[in-house]
């Protein structure tokens, strides 16, 4: 078994691995990737680059790609632009057959990279190709006006930084150390029996072949047929295609699997060689050795378990906030966002964002947009969050006021819906609005057209016990989906003091859902700032998403504390077992006395308990520490379940190695004589 289970987490390992490469921005098949910007200088043509990019790419015998969004399906669809110089490599024929996937997730269609697609170049590029032809296709950039950060995909250290950002590493770090622990179990396991076959005389290399020929013909087929099945799936959700790169694949995790097989017996028959017969049979000296290792295993196993409960609990709490904000969207399937592109010139996107504030407030005098985001008022007793809106967004979701009737406000001027909870504080809130609302075009970077401020602002009564939904972009526990008794500034957009800059950046933001996406990709277009949006994302489709990969941070996360666990009890027990074989038991436990613990081992537990402790601290610390950079009036996550977590684990740790010594005793109370 225990083999089983080792060459099963080398198994799944070994594939994962490979999954998150892949899901790394294009790292599979590249060496480089860059950064790619606009300079502050102008611009050469965009056809004029890609000319000179082909050209480049060819005399290099290199490929270069652009990753960007899907513009119609940005949260699970990306579209990578391809050059192609050298037309033998793996890249080439994507083309034709589409981008490698290895599992479920966000999928890539591979298209010519051509000028009519977009008339600015900057984005994240990924190269194939050697250190001086990456060199001279960033330096056609340079002479285009563009910035270039380039980075080796190959680096270890880099690799390594980047993998443990993955939501998937805390469960490969927890297969890794179950691998580990189980590869022990199984070299411990087999020092018995290469004993037993030296007493009967039997030549070493002939017990390790005799070993691996029943372990390979007993477990290999099986293992075999595993990965080529799992193999077989991938190849056919591809539709054929990309078949020696997945049999490369195949054979590399068959490949790692059979070295831990052999480094595993190897180890094994190694220990029996150095070690007297009789002992390796009674098991003592071979237990006096292992305790150390499975002390020091259990202390990394134990801390790395309570590190892992933070991510798990806010992912969990996300996944809440993205269940609640997917049963709302459900009623508005046409909402859109609006994502604008990131990498871009600031004195074009300056020159752009006013012309697009101004077409989304022709939109909202359609009744085509909803604006909803978070907004502070500095009151005298500190800043108060409020949900800025305009009027459409009480057609969606009307509040009530005191009278029983949904409250009508105003198409003039702002209104301030106050619960009846907090109506005593209508003062300093006025107050506060009508001050931001007179400094709101002071903090604007341009002058916008101007725009009649409210020189009054009127409060509203509303009821309690009233909840909205907010039209969160990124639900989570900081920006959850209902708002319960909130605060709400309906500022109508016809004569907010905002200006048509402030529009355009709020829509960035997430603050601006569109409903009709096509009306205004079409106005968007007409007025020659399409290239100013990287994409116009469904909110449904992109909460679902979102909610799929909020889904897979808690499967890591959940594999990761798991797989710690395992290892902690298997540690414990296999220490509480270890020491009842050791010759030094009475240092330990004396259960003959009565006496259940020694000086030495209280010892162990208090250290163990400090390290685990310590790690607890730190985390809290961490949060603590996170909290004093959370805005205000935004809810901290609470500190209980990590805290209760932590002291579960501690305490599991202590009880499971006290339950293993009773119940594994001690060789003298076995056989009532000595240990020998």
């Amino acid at each position: 078994m225990a083999y089983i289970l080792a060459l099963a987490g080398a198994l799944a390992g070994v594939f994962a691995t490979l999954v998150i490469t892949e899901d790394r921005a294009g790292s599979l098949g590249w060496d480089y990737a860059s950064k790619v910007v606009p300079g502050n200088d102008s611009l050469a043509p965009a056809s004029e680059v890609l000319a000179r990019l082909a050209d480049t790419a060819r005399d290099t015998e290199s490929n270069a790609a652009r990753f960007r969004a899907d513009p119609d399906r940005p949260a699970d669809r990306n579209i990578l632009d391809l050059i192609v110089g050298k037309p033998d490599a793996n890249q080439a024929e994507w083309l034709r057959t589409g981008y490698p996937q290895f599992g479920p997730g966000t999928t890539a269609a591979v298209v010519p990279f051509t000028a009519a697609e977009t008339a600015d170049l900057s984005g994240d590029y990924v190269f194939q190709g050697d250190a001086q032809a990456v060199d001279r296709l960033t330096a056609v950039f340079h002479d285009a006006g563009y910035l270039t950060s380039t980075v080796t995909l190959a680096d270890a250290p880099a690799f390594l930084a980047w993998f443990l950002s993955q939501p998937m590493a805390p469960g490969l770090i927890g297969l890794a150390l179950l691998s580990v622990l189980l590869t022990v179990i199984a070299v411990l396991s087999s020092v018995r029996r290469y004993a037993i076959g030296r007493l009967h005389g039997a030549h070493p290399l002939r017990l390790l072949r005799r070993d691996l020929g029943d372990v390979f013909w007993g477990f290999w087929p099986g293992w075999v047929l595993v990965t080529l099945g799992a193999s077989a799936l991938i190849i056919g959700g591809n539709g054929g295609a990309h078949l020696p790169l997945y049999l490369t694949v195949a054979g590399q995790t068959l490949l790692v699997v059979f070295l831990l097989l052999v480094l595993c017996h190897t180890i094994a028959l190694l220990t029996t060689l150095r070690i007297p017969i009789h002992r390796a049979l009674t098991g003592r000296s071979l237990a006096r050795g292992s305790l150390p290792l499975l002390l020091t295993l259990r202390v990394p196993a134990l801390i790395f378990a309570v590190i892992l409960v933070f991510p798990l609990v806010q992912a969990r709490s996300d996944l809440r906030e993205y269940d609640a904000a997917i049963a709302e969207w459900a009623k508005y399937p046409s909402a859109t966002f609006l994502n604008l592109r990131g990498a871009q010139n600031p004195n074009e996107v300056d020159a752009a964002l006013p012309p697009l504030g101004a077409l989304i407030r022709e939109a909202d005098e359609r009744g085509t947009i909803i604006l909803a985001g978070p907004h502070f008022l500095p009151t005298e007793s500190g800043e108060r969050e409020v949900l800025r809106v305009n009027p459409a967004f009480l057609l969606t979701q009307p509040l009530t006021g005191t009278d029983g009737a949904p409250v009508r406000v105003e198409t003039d001027q702002s209104t301030l819906l106050i619960p009846s909870s907090q109506w005593a504080e209508r003062g300093s809130l006025i107050a506060a609005a009508v001050d931001d609302a007179r400094g709101q075009q002071t903090l604007d970077p341009l002058d916008g057209p101007q725009h009649a401020g409210a020189s009054e602002i009127v409060a509203i009564q509303t009821l309690d016990a009233q909840s909205v939904f907010t039209f969160p972009i990124t639900p989570s526990p900081q920006s959850p989906a209902h708002l319960d008794d909130p605060i709400v500034l309906v500022t109508p957009l016809k004569t907010t003091p905002l200006t048509d800059f402030t529009l355009a950046s709020l829509a960035s933001q997430g603050d601006v859902i569109v409903m009709d996406s096509q009306d205004l990709r079409t106005r968007i277009d007409g007025a020659g700032l399409g290239n100013l949006i990287r994409s116009y994302a469904p909110a449904a489709e992109s909460a679902l998403v979102d909610r799929d990969r909020s889904a897979r941070d808690v499967t890591g996360a959940t594999l990761g504390v798991l797989s710690a666990l395992v290892v902690l009890i298997a540690a414990a027990f296999g220490t509480a077992e270890f020491t009842t074989r050791s010759r030094s038991t009475e240092l330990f436990v004396r259960f003959t006395a009565g006496q259940r613990f020694t000086h030495r081992f209280r010892s162990i537990l208090i250290w163990e308990t400090a390290l685990s402790g310590t790690a607890l601290a730190a985390l809290l610390a961490g949060i603590a520490l996170r909290s004093a950079f959370t805005a205000p009036g935004q809810p901290l996550e609470s500190p209980l379940p990590l805290l209760g977590a932590g002291i579960g684990m501690i305490a599991l740790s202590s009880a499971v190695l006290i339950a293993g010594l009773h119940l594994f005793p001690t060789r003298t109370r076995r056989t009532g004589g000595h240990s020998d």
